[in-house]
């Protein structure tokens, strides 16, 4: 299982094992991981649109759950704002 939570410009994903005893490792290249990849112990941080892939492994070695997942960016709300002599400062904000 994983979760996925995209905010303000950035995107963490988080990957909760079946097992407490489970190792989980991961890539953020794309590339099929293994256990000689980097080994999950926090969520993951993406400041660009990438590709996160991840295997789970009991202890006795056997892999028990892949992912691949095409992680998208969320961009921060912008404001702008407008000042009109006649009404006064407005405040627009553009969410995406």
């Amino acid at each position: 299982k994983f979760t996925y939570v995209a905010d303000q410009g950035r995107t963490y994903v988080t990957f909760l094992k079946s097992k407490s005893s489970n190792t989980i490792y991961y890539t953020t290249d794309g590339t099929v991981p293994s256990k000689n990849s980097k080994k999950y112990s926090q969520r993951v941080k993406f400041t660009e649109p990438g590709i996160i892939r991840a295997k789970e492994y009991t202890k006795s070695g056997e892999c028990v759950a892949t992912i691949k997942l095409n992680v998208k960016i969320k961009c921060a709300p912008v404001e702008f704002g407008c000042i009109d002599i006649a009404v006064g400062t407005k405040y627009i904000k553009f969410v995406a």
